[in-house]
């Protein structure tokens, strides 16, 4: 006679709801439906953020239904609806004189009070997209300048990454700034960084930001053999304690004051001093 199976304690057919005691669901889903732009009022006053009107005015000069989703809307006892999340959206339609009609999901919510916890729990819930998820999405969806930078990169050897290893750049936010400022300035600032740092460390915002600093406001110090030749003997370890002590001296940190740090420790020694082009390095 064989023995009989050892049944598993969690049986197969038990739903994650009975097997972690979860709690019931806590309110009833909301009417999709397409409302009337003029009826939605956000409440200021008591709970709701103000709205940027450069984000709205962004939104509403490239109108998308794609991205534009849908409204969540608190209806009051009183019969008035109220926007609890997606002002800025709702603001952009009102800009557009071709947009009338708004999708939303409507909830019977009693007052303010509960809008503002619906309001805290709908933002609050989400996690915010990072910029390396943002700049992976972006490059899929061919965007221009995340595109010509994952290229730049590519070509440099340098791979975008969290972790500040080797090859790597974590700054990506700067890099597309700095793109946009001078392409040409920061494909040399970049390769300049990146084998600058070599086998010791990923790139660093305060030398990369530094030193696009110094090429765009001191193109002839920047391009001299005997700058680079300098910053390639003092080393990444001392160039970024140059930096630091910039930051340091004008009490704040940024590519000015890293700059200014890194000029310093290449002059040091020097009798043939560099400088920065005193009609740009004070803005």
């Amino acid at each position: 006679m064989s023995a009989a199976l050892p049944q598993s304690k969690a049986s197969p057919n038990r739903s994650k709801i009975d097997r972690y005691a979860w709690g019931p669901i806590v309110d009833k889903p909301g009417e999709l439906c397409w409302l009337d732009k003029t009826l939605l009022n956000i409440d200021y006053e008591t709970y709701q953020r103000i709205t940027a009107n450069n984000k709205a005015l962004e939104i509403a000069s490239e109108f998308s239904w794609e991205k534009m989703g849908v409204i969540l809307v608190s209806k009051r006892e009183d019969g008035t609806l109220w926007v609890y999340d997606g002002a800025h959206r709702k603001c952009a339609a009102d800009k557009r004189a071709d947009i009338t009609l708004l999708p939303c999901i409507v909830f019977n919510l009693k007052d303010s009070k509960c809008e503002a916890k619906a309001f805290l729990g709908s933002n609050l819930l989400r996690k915010t997209m990072g910029i390396f998820e943002r700049h992976k999405a972006a490059v899929h969806a061919d965007d221009e300048w995340h595109k010509a930078l994952e290229e730049i990169l590519r070509q440099s050897g340098v791979t975008p990454s969290k972790d500040a290893q080797p090859h790597t750049v974590k700054c990506l936010s700067v890099c597309l700034k700095l793109i946009k400022t001078d392409r040409s300035l920061f494909i040399r600032v970049l390769n300049l960084t990146h084998e600058l740092s070599g086998e010791t460390r990923g790139i660093q915002q305060m030398v990369l930001e530094g030193l696009f600093y110094i090429g765009k406001n001191s193109p002839a110090t920047f391009q001299d053999k005997r700058f680079v030749q300098k910053l390639r003997n003092i080393g990444i370890n001392q160039i970024m304690a140059a930096a630091t002590r910039g930051a340091a001296f004008f009490a704040k940190s940024g590519a000015k004051p890293w700059a200014h740090g890194i000029v310093e420790a290449v002059n040091k020694g020097l009798k043939e001093r560099f400088n920065l082009n005193p009609e740009t390095a004070d803005e």
